[in-house]
């Protein structure tokens, strides 16, 4: 528990009673001895004085004892004095646990210890209940002075006097009124507000329990029934809309059925037009006209391909481009891929060095092979050929000099290095003609396949 400051003075008090009592026992006469918690302990002198009366009356082995009795009792109060006085902080003394007992040196640490922070407890009070309006006192949200506080308050009370003085005709609810007594309230202020208890009438005016009563800004009673009759929910109705443009309930026809000639609930001539709509309709829908658009448009095929009109009213059907086999050669026929494409069956580009390409002819195949090369060392030529079961490759027709081409007709497949180093060469196989350049550069060659199916 903290050192109070009467436990730090009581402890004090207690270190000077022990000197006084070590100082009463060295410096004590010879006949006294000095009361302790431990007994009664007699002064030196007095020690000296009775071992000299022993000795005299010679016992002197019992004086000795008693001199040296003495002397240890006397060590032992110094020792217990000291103790008292110096020992260490949060070294007992005397007892232990919450019964121990403690140096004043101890105590002293402690009371320094507790001031301190005391002190700074007493500042951070200090800064909590005084800090300026807006400067934290921690860091954190809202971690302001009670100061603050109040100022913020003062500002916020300003603030609604401000507002409540600005408002003007606010009602206020006063509580309930017993009109029995057929009076109403006195000196109102505009905007009070009563309910009323108890039924009476005031100036020919009955005024019913749950009615209220307001005091207006003209200075007269609002009276706000929460009991008509049907009678006067009329009355009050037809008195309050009089003019002719508020409908039926004031005499007027804004509610009444409209016509072409009279208006009502819209005008006549809104009306005459909502009227002329079926008609108007009827005209654009021209069904014959409708039929007959829709029979010049196409059916859907249902199917990728183009679109081909097979018949009257948009019958349509999808085509896909074919090639005749060994004549065109067709890709994306249907279109529905890109643009199809037609070409002859056989090669045209330029073939590298020491590279080959092959014709796939798709089945045994017979015709001719129409070749040019654009090299002038290459000779020209139409050769006839069978490319199936049986094969073989013949010119018939050279129409250029120059080295002619190497022909192979064992179905050997040529892929860049097959041929003699030097020669274009051309081999048939079943259902194919490779073309292998190895001139020793590209050439631009063109083959063009003519013939038909089978071997």
């Amino acid at each position: 528990m903290p050192l109070t400051e009467a436990d730090a003075e009581a402890l004090v008090a207690q270190l000077d009673g022990d000197a006084a009592t070590l100082h009463a026992i060295v410096q004590g006469p010879d006949d006294a001895e000095v009361p302790t918690e431990n007994g009664d302990v007699p002064t030196v002198a007095k020690v000296l004085a009775d071992a000299a009366a022993a000795i005299a009356d010679g016992v002197a082995a019992q004086i000795a004892g008693y001199l040296e009795d003495g002397e240890n009792e006397i060590t032992a109060s110094l020792a217990e004095a000291e103790a008292w006085a110096t020992e260490a902080e949060d070294v007992p003394v005397d007892g232990e646990g919450e019964s121990a007992r403690f140096s004043a040196l101890h105590h002293a640490a402690k009371a320094a210890a507790s001031d301190e922070g005391a002190g700074d407890k007493l500042d951070k009070a200090e800064a909590w209940a005084d800090e300026a309006e807006d400067t934290p006192v921690e860091e954190g949200p809202d971690r302001f002075s009670a100061r603050h506080w109040s100022a913020k308050a003062e500002g916020f009370r300003d603030a609604a006097a401000a507002i409540a003085a600005s408002l003007t005709n606010v009602m206020d609810f006063k509580g309930g009124w017993d009109a029995s007594a057929n009076t109403l309230p006195a000196d109102p202020d505009v905007g009070d507000l009563w309910t009323i208890t108890h039924a009476g009438t005031v100036a020919s005016i009955d005024y019913r329990v749950g009615d209220e009563i307001i005091w207006g800004p003209s200075e007269t009673w609002v009276h706000v029934g929460r009991d008509l009759t049907a009678t006067e929910i009329v009355a009050l109705l037809t008195g309050t809309f009089t003019d002719a443009a508020h409908g039926a309930r004031g005499g007027g026809t804004q509610h009444a059925a409209a016509t072409t000639e009279t208006a009502g609930f819209m005008s006549a001539a809104d009306k005459a037009a909502l009227d002329a709509v079926p008609t108007a309709l009827a005209d654009k829908a021209d069904t014959s006209a409708v039929t007959a658009a829709l029979n010049d448009k196409m059916d859907d095929p249902d199917a990728n391909g183009l679109v081909a009109r097979t018949g009257a009213n948009g019958a349509a059907a999808a085509r896909t481009l074919t090639g005749t086999f060994a004549r065109l050669i067709v890709t994306n026929g249907s279109g529905a891929a890109g643009n199809p494409t037609i070409n002859l069956p056989g090669y045209s580009g330029s073939l590298g060095d020491d590279t080959a390409v092959r014709i796939g002819l798709g089945a045994a195949f017979a015709g001719h092979l129409l070749f040019y090369s654009q090299a002038v060392a290459i000779k020209e030529n139409i050769f006839t050929f069978r490319a199936g079961s049986t094969r073989r490759i013949e010119g018939v027709a050279p129409t250029s000099s120059g080295t002619a081409v190497t022909l192979l007709t064992a179905g050997t497949t040529l892929n860049g290095t097959t041929g003699v180093d030097g020669d274009l060469t051309i081999s048939v196989g079943n259902g194919w003609i490779d073309l292998e350049n190895r001139t020793g550069q590209a050439r631009v060659i063109s083959a063009i396949i003519l013939g038909r199916e089978g071997s």
